[in-house]
């Protein structure tokens, strides 16, 4: 879940986020980031350029799993509609586990 520091630029959590983003996936690690904040940067590991526009949405989930073909997926949210319903990778050849978000924080809040 990123915080404030992840997406401010020139922060030093922000160095350190991304830096430990970096290792993760170069050691093929599944990366699955909750981005729950409307300002800053984009911080998360989903490619740039496969990103939907700025605008059309308030928050997203991001999934990325590296490999030679890197899988990635991405969930907008607008700040209207219910946090979605993720696939979490596990080990290769197994099915990823569906995590239901709204449930996970109406059972928190």
């Amino acid at each position: 879940v990123l915080s404030r520091s992840n997406k401010r630029p020139g922060d030093g959590g922000r160095t350190a986020y991304l830096q430990k983003q970096y290792e993760y996936r170069a050691a093929g690690v599944n990366v699955v980031e909750l981005d729950l904040l409307r300002g800053g940067l984009p911080t998360t590991a989903f490619p740039a350029g496969r990103r939907p526009p700025a605008g059309t949405f308030d928050y997203h989930v991001s999934v990325l799993v590296p490999g030679a073909e890197p899988y990635c997926y991405l969930a907008p949210v607008r700040l209207a509609d219910r946090l979605p319903s993720v696939p979490v990778p596990l080990d290769p050849g197994v099915p990823p586990v569906i995590l239901d978000l709204q449930a996970v924080f109406d059972r928190c809040y």
